[in-house]
């Protein structure tokens, strides 16, 4: 138990320590403060993942370091393809792209990023995991336990929110795209029907715009206000749209960009308001 323990609060460590450099680059790049996890806490799990790859695989290398260098670069940025894959085939979304960035494998992963992991990993077991291996180990056994317990219980409660949160968005995606096809054929529709009625006389034509007039003016404003609600975003949703700005979806890019576009319009509003 003891053991397992341990080995949680490293992974949680490091990925409170990757969130911490996540957020640092990003919020930097865009002056202003970006909470950049796929989590709702201070974690990035991948980084936490990747640490404990890096602490347990490389061992038989740590006294080399060129060795820990490139090593750490590859188990690291395999990790990292393989996480935004699973995300992929999950969520149907791919939250980072890497395809604007030289030596790129289909967007997951980029030669830029891949040496950073290397870095890390390097300053990792040199530096970084010794201290924090020392410093765990005065801390009393029972208290490793008792923190360990807590903050696995906060984690899977971020994870079930994190995951509802990223589901509603896929789902919401969908629902977007349905009522917008419905829009069009609605509007298709009643172009068709205009166009049979042409030769008509005029009597004719006005009568018949009467009588579906009002029916399509009732359904269309349904799905209008249908529509509406669909873009309007959750305070989480908006969460994880500003953590990855990049995001794409495999089934509904097109509602998605629209989706952003509405986000950033909203946010440009409520900085003029501030202003």
């Amino acid at each position: 138990m003891d053991r397992v323990c341990l080995l949680f609060l490293y992974f949680f460590i490091y990925s409170v320590l990757g969130w911490i450099c996540e957020t640092a680059y990003c919020s930097i790049g865009k002056r202003q403060f970006v909470n950049r996890g796929f989590l709702n806490g201070p974690l990035c799990p991948v980084y936490g993942f990747g640490a404990l790859a890096v602490i347990w695989l490389l061992r038989p290398v740590y006294e080399y370091p060129i060795l820990v260098f490139v090593a750490g670069a590859v188990v690291t940025s395999v990790l990292e393809y393989l996480t935004g894959y699973l995300l992929e085939k999950l969520f149907g979304l791919k939250l980072w792209d890497y395809s604007k960035r030289p030596f790129h494998i289909r967007g997951r992963i980029c030669l830029r990023n891949s040496l950073l992991f290397g870095l890390l990993s390097l300053l990792l077991v040199e530096f970084l995991h010794p201290v924090l291996h020392a410093l765990l180990q005065k801390i009393p056994p029972w208290l490793l336990d008792a923190a360990a317990v807590v903050l696995f219980v906060l984690l899977l409660v971020d994870l079930a929110v994190t995951v509802c949160t990223v589901l509603q968005i896929s789902g919401k995606l969908g629902q977007i795209g349905q009522v917008l096809e419905e829009l069009n054929e609605r509007n298709a529709a009643s172009l068709q029907q205009i166009g049979k009625r042409f030769n008509e006389s005029m009597d004719a034509l006005k009568e018949h715009q009467k009588e579906r007039q009002a029916e399509a003016k009732e359904r269309i404003d349904q799905l209008n206000a249908r529509l509406s609600e669909l873009f309007t975003q959750k305070r989480m949703q908006r969460r994880i749209f500003k953590a990855f700005p990049n995001m794409q979806s495999k089934k509904h890019q097109e509602t998605l960009d629209r989706f952003k576009e509405l986000a950033n319009q909203k946010r440009e509003k409520k900085r003029k308001k501030k202003s």
